[in-house]
């Protein structure tokens, strides 16, 4: 099956520049149990080409935002934090209500909401256009680096990431902060709600530079981002 060219744009822009990328298919079993087997790539490329194969199957995908260094045992899982190789891309999950949900104080009644207080929360924070992906029932958010991040590096941006965030009032998973996260694939289908399948599709494509601070108030600034929303 050939890739997606939006599918793979997006990986080429998310995915850093070096290292063994992950894909994880959520496959389930006719005991109602759900396998999860992990599939490393050399390329961005092989990645989408996989995740599409995997989506047309009617199975949910994702991908791992780090890349690692090269599995060296085929039954040992290598999307591990000690593991990491490189991360180019810090990120936030942003919730919404699902169909016949009331809007929570971690959820946005729908994605037009969550998507005006993300374009507040980067204007005040002085963060940079990010990549914004819909996830069905929520957005994925993205902030490509120009260059790779070591793991340490990606770990204390997000801290500050997250503590901004909070400091301005954005709704956001808080637990969706590790570097060996995986995410859903663009161009692939959310089965979360079986009666509701929703495709998954990225919504903007900034270009990344280099990393202006963001403010946080009443705490330090950090350098992490590019161009300004």
């Amino acid at each position: 099956m050939p890739a997606s060219t939006d599918t793979v744009a997006f990986l080429r822009k998310i995915l850093a520049t070096q290292g063994t990328y992950c894909a994880v298919a959520f496959v389930a079993q006719p005991d109602g149990t759900i396998r999860r087997p992990h599939q490393a790539f050399d390329t961005p490329e092989d990645l989408a080409r996989y995740a599409l194969a995997v989506d047309a199957k009617g199975h949910d995908v994702y991908f791992a935002v780090a890349s690692f260094n090269p599995p060296q045992n085929k039954n040992r899982n290598f999307r591990v934090q000690s593991n990491i190789r490189a991360i180019r891309s810090l990120f936030l999950d942003i919730d919404v209500a699902k169909p016949g949900e009331s809007p929570t104080d971690t959820k946005y009644p729908d994605q037009v909401e969550a998507a005006k207080a993300l374009r507040l929360f980067c204007r005040d924070a002085h963060l940079p256009k990010p990549v914004i992906v819909s996830s069905g029932f929520g957005l994925h958010v993205y902030w490509p680096m120009l260059h790779d991040l070591t793991a340490s590096e990606f770990s204390e941006a997000m801290l500050l990431l997250h503590a901004a965030a909070h400091a301005h009032g954005l709704l956001f998973d808080p637990v969706a902060r590790d570097g060996a996260r995986i995410l859903r694939v663009p161009g692939t289908m959310n089965h979360k709600i079986a009666s509701d399948p929703r495709r998954m599709r990225s919504r903007s494509m900034p270009t990344p530079a280099t990393l202006p601070s963001i403010s946080i108030p009443c705490a330090s600034t950090a350098t992490i981002a590019a161009s300004r929303c």
